[in-house]
């Protein structure tokens, strides 16, 4: 299966939620994760069969919030994946 994972939170947060990950590919699940760095960079070394995202944007921040569709590669690249599950974490 397919699953998208978006974790846009910190790194402590993704630390707290890599046994899921491990968990998912050891069942042999296809993984797409959307993170922010350094995350990002950490969930590159761990888990290199997984295909990782950096989200383009900040969601958390105030401009962000203020711009026409800011996620739009992001999305472009959800699409491309074509995930049977979407998990917002």
């Amino acid at each position: 299966m397919n699953i998208t994972m978006s974790s846009p939170d910190g790194l402590g947060d993704f630390i707290m939620r890599m046994p899921m990950v491990q968990a998912l590919l050891s069942e042999g699940h296809r993984l797409q994760l959307l993170m922010r760095s350094p995350a990002a960079d950490l969930a590159r070394e761990l888990f290199p069969e997984a295909e990782i995202h950096v989200i383009g944007r900040d969601p958390y921040h105030l401009e962000t919030k203020k711009q026409d569709h800011p996620f739009r590669p992001d999305f472009r690249a959800i699409r491309d994946f074509a995930p049977d599950l979407y998990v917002a974490l």
